[in-house]
């Protein structure tokens, strides 16, 4: 890429800042330098496809341009905002209906104000309604364009505050989420008139002050009495029923306030500035402001809202709105609860997910979507239960992992994943499980499992082989059951069979089926397979369905191969013609307080109590034979356990029979060999064991000299071997009796022994012979000091020469 050749500005008294702003404008507008430091505008973005300009903005309702940055969605009437960030609001910019039951009343200081419920959709709904009007002080009647916007209000009733004896002229439109009002008003030409009372009090003084101006030029009657009532006339003394007591008076002990009292009365209209009621039936009442202790009502239609005496937004208290929006510090739920959309603490409820404040797709945040996906791009799990995995693929095994050993029968070798089963009419066939680092590395995808069926014999007709598995079905509906395939020099295809609650077979389907006749080969690559299935509805009575992969025979040459790689089988769309996208099996992996059940598990570390596997292998393994590739590792499975390679001399060998095999000994059938051994120190093992041998020879003697540690002590078994004597000459001097075989142990409690030999005389003139060898055995236990064991043989004057071994085996303990 070229340099940045943009320049800053000169200072701005330089007699050139004019030419180079002139330049810099020009260099941003793209007039003139490189294009790479042109400016790029908000409108460029959008004419590039890049943005979405905000519908909003081209109405001239909003200051930002760009759509979709953040989606903000308002409260009205208390309830915040809910800002949705990443998703993309599109407005409806379609006017609300004009208001219908609009209607106003008065009262002495408010304006009561109210209108049908709102239940259109445009704009995404209702939000407020406005209120317009005019305040009429003369007597020309003003119209909805001299009117000023009032107040709005959510809800269907609204109590405006304003002056006595003030006349309005009303008018109210309807406002959506979006922004936008009716198009026409409700109230008419003129609006709807509303008049408060006149204040009570202000009419008391006026009226005082006319009864006690001798000047006010009113004509006046005035009864001067401490109470003045009307009765009838049939019982002048009668219970009146109107009095006026102009100073309090006192009867029978009771005190009566000044006042006008009524034992029954009926008004048309009034106005009252105090108003103290024991007990009232009201038909319809208008307050702008109620204070109760106890409030008991069979419905009550809230147009604003609902509030503790105690709610600040955000803090305490609680409110419920007329638009339903809710505040609580705390709320318990003994039914259901249905939300559309919203936030919980960090937590956002979209339509199809949701996703935690932090969430950026990254490394921080989790978002759960609809689809059943989860991403944990930094996090764990903890769970009870967990099952994992895509959930499409209803096959055990569809990954072909644990494989066992090769069974070797009449008709050849066969391998088969766990879960899945053989059939065939071949007179000889094979069958082996396959992976991109075994064998057969060009003939399996990179890091899968695959399987191999191989007929080794030439053409044939109508004979075949197979392999099969189960899968679970719901009657009446419709599934799919697909393999990757490569085919050599044979056809390969699929069915399904269904099964009856006893596993019988009661229909085979394959509609739509794709076969492969030699097209594909297969190879190191999914595109160099040839994917083939069908589809099929499993009838009223199924219970079960098996998935079916069959090989036909050979079609030429001296042999057949068939490479299978990820079968799938799954539930299928009424009009589904194209096979799913492939997924391991969902239900492969369990996760639970019980354990793992999993076709393939890899962990650094694991700390466990119990396992169960069909084997455990690590390293070259792949099965229970010696890697030919000289590399260790282990295996254990069902055959038995390998631990390093024998073919590099260090192995550890267990076998399914017991036996058990290591360099230089092993145990067969409850036998010990040794080949070779170099025991150490036995020590802590009862009756002791040989830890070393010494030895000696020589001729007619042999010494053996050692010394045992402080606080030990050592049985020692010890042999002297003793040769054929040679001849000496007849009549030498000696008694021939003396001669004999001994074993001595200097520094013991055991003495010198003499063991008798037999020996024999050759007669005149040989002379005497020697002539019998032998062994000789003592048993010691010998502690602390150094000792000499000794054998030999002493023939007095005789001048016989014998050779002797010495051995002794000492077991320390």
């Amino acid at each position: 890429m070229k340099p940045d050749s943009r320049k800053s500005l000169p200072a701005g008294n330089s007699n050139k800042i004019l030419d180079a702003i002139r330049e810099a404008v020009q260099t941003y507008m793209g007039m003139q330098g490189d294009k790479l430091d042109r400016g790029v505008t908000v409108r460029d973005l959008a004419q590039a496809g890049l943005i979405d300009v905000s519908k909003t903005y081209l109405a001239g309702r909003s200051r930002n341009p760009i759509a979709g940055i953040n989606t903000i969605i308002t409260s009205p009437g208390g309830g915040g905002n809910v800002i949705i960030p990443g998703v993309t609001y599109e407005p409806d910019l379609t006017p609300p209906p004009t208001p219908s039951g609009f209607d106003v009343d008065a009262g002495v200081s408010f304006i009561y104000i109210e209108c049908a419920a709102q239940t259109y959709t445009e704009g995404h709904g209702h939000a407020v309604t406005n209120v317009y009007g005019v305040k009429r002080s003369g007597p020309a009647l003003p119209t909805f364009d001299q009117a000023v916007l009032l107040t709005s209000f959510s809800g269907t009733v609204h109590a405006y505050p304003t002056d006595p004896a003030t006349t309005y002229h009303l008018w109210i439109k309807w406002q959506t989420k979006d922004g936008v009002e009716s198009a026409s008003p409700a109230g008419g030409t003129n609006g709807l008139t509303a008049t408060t009372a006149q204040d009570v009090r202000t009419l008391l003084n006026a009226l005082t002050q006319a009864a006690t101006n001798p000047d006010a030029p009113y004509s006046k009657y005035a009864v001067r009495a401490g109470m003045f009532y009307v009765t009838n006339d049939v019982t002048p003394d009668g219970a009146p029923l109107f009095s006026v007591v102009s100073a309090p008076i006192t009867v029978g002990g009771v005190v009566v306030p000044a006042g006008v009292y009524f034992a029954d009365g009926w008004i048309q209209n009034g106005t009252i500035t105090n108003l103290k009621v024991a007990n009232g039936a009201i038909d319809n009442l208008k307050i702008a402001n109620v204070s109760a202790d106890k409030l008991i009502a069979g419905s009550i239609a809230v147009g604003q809202y609902v509030q503790s005496t105690g709610y600040v937004a955000g803090t305490s208290g609680w409110r419920i709105n007329g638009l339903g929006n809710v505040e609580f510090n705390n709320a318990i739920f003994r039914g259901q609860a249905f939300v559309g959309n919203g936030s919980i603490g960090g937590i956002t409820i979209l339509a199809n997910a949701i996703v935690s404040s932090n969430y950026d797709g990254a490394g921080n945040g989790f978002r759960l979507g609809a689809d059943g996906s989860l991403n944990l791009p930094g996090g764990s799990v903890s769970a009870q239960q967990l099952n994992v995995g895509a959930g499409a693929n209803l096959l055990t095994n569809s990954q072909w992992v644990d494989q066992p050993q090769a069974i070797v029968g009449a008709g050849g070798t066969r391998q088969l994943p766990q879960g899945w089963e053989f059939g065939t009419s071949e007179s000889a066939y094979n069958t082996w499980a396959t992976n991109s680092n075994d064998s057969w590395p060009d003939w399996v995808p990179q890091d899968q499992n695959g399987f191999l069926m191989h007929n080794p014999q030439g053409p044939h007709v109508d004979t075949y082989m197979l392999i099969q598995a189960p899968f679970p079905v719901l009657p009446g509906r419709r599934y799919e059951v697909s393999v990757y395939s490569g085919a050599h020099r044979c056809m390969v295809y699929v069915d399904i069979q269904w099964l009856d609650g006893n596993r019988n077979v009661i229909g085979t389907s394959a509609d739509g089926l794709i076969v492969n006749n030699g097209e594909m080969l297969g190879g190191r690559r999914y595109d160099l397979f040839k994917r083939i299935g069908c589809f099929g509805t499993a009838p009223p009575n199924a219970a079960g369905a098996i998935f079916r992969i069959i090989k036909q025979a050979t079609q030429s040459g001296t042999d057949s191969y068939a490479f299978l790689v990820s079968p799938f089988a799954g539930a299928a769309r009424p009009q589904q013609t194209v096979f799913s996208d492939y997924s391991p099996s969902g239900i492969g992996t369990r996760i639970s307080p019980w354990g793992i059940t999993t076709p393939s598990l890899s962990a650094l570390t694991a700390v466990l109590g119990d396992c169960y596997a069909g084997s455990l292998r690590g390293g070259s393994f792949a099965g229970y034979g010696w890697p030919g590739d000289g590399g260790g590792g282990f295996y254990l499975g069902p055959p038995g356990l390998l631990l390093g390679n024998a073919n590099a001399g260090r192995y550890v060998q267990i076998t399914e029979r017991g036996n058990f095999y290591l360099p230089g000994m092993q145990v067969e059938e409850g036998v010990l060999s040794f080949q070779r051994a170099n025991i150490v120190n036995s020590q802590h093992i009862v009756q002791g064991a040989v830890t070393f041998a010494l030895a000696a020879s020589g001729n007619n003697r042999a010494d053996i000299i050692f010394s045992i540690p402080a606080g030990e002590v050592w049985n020692i078994a010890l042999f002297g071997a003793f040769g054929v004597s040679n001849a000496v000459a007849y009549g030498a001097v000696g008694d021939i009796n003396n001669a004999a075989r001994t074993l001595t142990v200097t520094n013991s409690p055991i003495s010198d022994r003499q063991l008798v030999d037999l020996w024999s005389g050759g007669g005149p003139p040989i002379g005497w012979l020697f002539n019998k060898g032998g062994a000789l055995f003592s048993q010691l236990v010998l502690g602390a000091g150094t000792h000499q064991l000794t054998a030999g043989v002493n023939y007095e004057v005789y001048a016989f020469n014998t050779p002797v071994s010495l051995m002794a085996f000492i077991f320390k303990r």
